[in-house]
């Protein structure tokens, strides 16, 4: 009797500059066959941040730091003149010269000589690519940028591996590609914000054609911004943990509002009157944030113990 073995068999394709890798399981069930069981292909895209080239802002750095407070004399003596005293932990650059235990080097706009065994010398990768987006912008095959690949939004933090002319080659989580240089940044940009201006809908795409309808927010409130769709006339925000688009909000403060109550009465789960329900109460003189006025239906939108009524 035979073992059954489990044989993989696996073909690399390469065309029109994308790498397929092809995984065809055989397994054996007779001495001369073969059954095969499933193919998967993988494709990798020249544009994915794993076919990026190396940074050219990631460099091999050799550094020389101070072990203890240490002199820094005028020659290779302890009877030579003190230059200073060099704190603990200081950087400072050998010269290559050399005399006995001690070495020279330069502190500043100072050059001396210090005793080697409290010199430390480390060599490291260090790492000078990490940038950050300024604006929401696309990301396009080369530094001319006429191909566009992808996008990238306002404060990501980004890899930057090299620079030409106006344009900078960058690496993200999705994509590595060229982006307009004066969008690139070693620090990142603070949040930015935008206010409701309207109490109004969010939903799930920049496009009214195909969003879904999520929620409403209301007037006055503050949420974090990303980005504008000028086709559609809307901005992306940042609304109870995930991003949204709405066309009610602005960069222009608002002031919030407040309403009294009129009298005693009942607050309802909706401005329509066939379509919405009693959800509490709500006493004469209560003062209550305010988002809307409905004037169909002649019902204000308030904000009651925490919740829209």
């Amino acid at each position: 009797m035979h073992m059954a073995q489990l044989k993989l068999r696996y073909v690399l394709v390469a065309t029109l500059g994308i790498m397929s890798l092809f995984v065809t399981p055989l397994v054996a069930v007779g001495a001369n066959s073969s059954v095969p069981s499933q193919t998967v292909q993988v494709s990798l895209s020249p544009y994915d941040p794993e076919n990026a080239p190396p940074s050219k802002y990631i460099k091999k750095v050799t550094e020389t730091k101070t072990t203890e407070n240490l002199n820094l004399r005028k020659s290779p003596s302890t009877s030579a003149a003190s230059l200073g005293v060099m704190p603990k932990g200081t950087i400072v650059k050998l010269t290559g010269q050399k005399s006995g235990t001690w070495s020279q080097l330069t502190w500043g706009s100072k050059t001396g000589w210090s005793a080697t065994q409290y010199l430390s010398t480390r060599t490291y990768l260090k790492d000078d690519s990490v940038r950050y987006m300024t604006r929401y912008s696309g990301i396009y095959s080369t530094a001319a940028r006429t191909k566009r690949i992808g996008s990238v939004n306002l404060r990501t933090e980004v890899s930057l591996l090299e620079v030409s002319g106006t344009s900078s080659h960058i690496k993200t989580a999705y994509y590595h590609g060229w982006v307009d240089s004066k969008n690139v940044v070693r620090t990142r940009p603070a949040k930015q914000y935008r206010y409701v201006q309207k109490s109004g809908s969010i939903y799930s795409t920049m496009n009214p054609k195909t969003d879904a309808y999520l929620g409403r927010i209301h007037h006055a409130e503050k949420y974090e911004y990303r980005r504008w769709d000028a086709a559609n006339r809307r901005d992306e925000i940042y609304v109870n943990g995930r991003w949204v688009w709405t066309s009610t909000t602005n960069r222009d403060y608002v002031t919030p509002q407040y309403r009294y109550a009129q009298r005693n009465g009942s607050v309802y789960s909706a401005a329509s009157k066939t379509n919405s329900k009693v959800v509490g109460t709500i006493t004469r003189g209560t003062r209550v944030r305010w988002g809307a006025w409905d004037s169909a239906n002649r019902r204000d939108e308030i904000n009651l113990h925490g919740k829209w009524v």
